[in-house]
């Protein structure tokens, strides 16, 4: 006669589930998963009650391109399922959310677009940023126009024209560019650019 024994075993998977109440629900949940967590329970955006919870895409992104662990994730698809969820909940992003807030690519600042005029001759946006726009689903690094501008910026968007001006001509073209962003508290148009370059081009004092 043979006895056999019945062996039950319990299978114990470790998570984090993290709310964002003092804006580390990422940094908490990373913290877990260094310690052995096998979950990590996220939202696109970060949505959910009160504060939220942790971001998919900032914690794929921070997991892949900080300590180099892969997920299945297709972070090219992160940009179109974030706008998806977006536009679904009616929850609206700011343009600064990290991974895929509209303007995180996008450059204002006079000094910035100075870097990036000379980086991009040589092809080399990683100096400027942790990622390139196409690895999250993003479209491409863009200079606009506001009240942050400097001169860079004005030669940047005139390079890009194939045109050219004198530093005056620049000078007078960047100050009405600051005072019609001040005025309409946004960026100025590509329309608006080009009529105040048209304006100025050659009549520089």
């Amino acid at each position: 006669m043979q006895t056999y024994h019945r062996y039950n075993y319990i299978l114990l998977i470790f998570g984090i589930r993290a709310q964002n109440d003092f804006g580390l629900g990422m940094a908490n949940s990373i913290a877990a998963i260094m310690a052995g967590a096998e979950v990590a329970h996220v939202t696109v955006n970060g949505i959910g009650e009160r504060t939220g919870n942790t971001s998919l895409e900032e914690l794929v992104m921070a997991l892949r391109l900080l300590y180099g662990i892969t997920t299945s994730v297709r972070a090219e698809r992160l940009r179109d399922l974030s706008k998806l969820v977006e536009s679904l909940s009616g929850i609206n992003l700011p343009p600064q959310k990290p991974v895929v807030g509209d303007d995180i690519f996008t450059i204002e600042s006079g000094i910035i677009a100075g870097w990036w005029r000379r980086l991009e001759k040589i092809d080399m946006p990683l100096e400027m940023y942790p990622f390139v726009p196409e690895l999250v689903g993003h479209g491409k690094i863009e200079v606009i126009l506001g009240k942050k501008s400097g001169k860079d910026s004005i030669y940047y968007m005139l390079e890009k024209k194939g045109m050219e001006m004198d530093e005056k001509e620049v000078e007078k073209v960047l100050t009405e560019v600051k005072e019609l962003s001040i005025k309409n508290k946004r960026y100025v148009t590509n329309d608006e650019f080009m009529a105040i370059v048209k304006k100025h081009k050659n009549k520089a004092a």
